[in-house]
């Protein structure tokens, strides 16, 4: 029984040690700009994400399209809005990323670009006039995630 005790104290002990993940600082809105334009000779739109911050950003790999312009459960990042109607972009899986080469680091009062593929909105080859992009991302303040593309 004392033993037990003993060991059930330990136990406490270390689970008193053991700190908790911080809870993650979203990078509100003024803190950042994105912006798409339409390039139809590209057939696709060009997204630009620029920081206004002074401190690293940073955005989970999947949050941004890949090289072929498709984008990670595109129907709920990427939507054009044209014609009075609302067309959600194709949901691709891009399956489970894990690891420093799963985030996208923006330094300072930098930029990234991408592109999404007309194709990703029921096969597209172009868009309608006046058509607009909207795209969404939930970026964060890399120091909120220790260890995470060498981070502090």
């Amino acid at each position: 029984m004392k033993a037990f005790v003993i060991g059930l104290l330990m136990s406490v002990l270390l689970c008193a040690c053991v700190s908790l993940p911080q809870e993650i600082m979203f990078v509100p809105d003024g803190e950042f700009d994105l912006s798409a334009t339409a390039a139809p000779d590209a057939r696709a739109f060009q997204i630009v994400f620029v920081s206004k911050s002074n401190e690293a950003i940073c955005l989970d790999a999947d949050q941004w399209p890949n090289h072929l312009g498709q984008v990670h459960m595109g129907s709920t990042r990427a939507q054009v809005v044209a014609n009075g109607r609302i067309y959600p972009a194709i949901d691709q899986n891009f399956g489970y990323c894990v690891g420093p080469r799963c985030v996208i680091r923006i330094e300072p009062r930098q930029r990234i670009e991408g592109s999404v593929a007309f194709s990703e909105f029921s096969g597209w080859n172009q868009v309608p006039e006046g058509a607009q992009l909207r795209y969404v991302v939930r970026p964060w303040f890399c120091a909120q995630r220790p260890g995470h593309n060498g981070l502090r």
